[in-house]
């Protein structure tokens, strides 16, 4: 998993049914092509237009703002922390041999 988008340098051996071989050294694309999937399903969240225009509208459109013209920009405000602060974040599980959520530290 810690190669997923690098290029990591492996040996490559290669036989034939003859056994005539080779070997060489190349860089390897890895890409993670496991599926994503949801291990615990969230309770939907409702706010009223005075909430959010109260505590939350700053903070979203300058996250927003980030966003604008089509890409992405560095965040050197902290306002994708602050949206992390006010609405939560995800945290990076996967699903262990017991069945059971786990994180990269288990």
């Amino acid at each position: 998993c810690e190669d997923a988008c690098e290029e990591p340098m492996v040996e490559l051996l290669v036989m034939d049914y003859w056994c005539n071989w080779g070997k060489a050294w190349v860089t390897v694309d890895v890409e993670d092509k496991s599926q994503a999937e949801v291990s615990k399903e969230l309770e939907d969240l409702t706010i009223s237009c005075e909430a959010y225009n109260l505590f939350y509208k700053e903070v979203v459109e300058e996250a927003a703002g980030y966003n604008a013209g089509g890409g992405s920009a560095a965040d050197t405000s902290g306002a994708y922390a602050a949206l992390d602060a006010a609405f939560g974040s995800y945290i990076k599980t996967w699903v262990n041999n017991q069945g059971q959520p786990t994180d990269i530290d288990g």
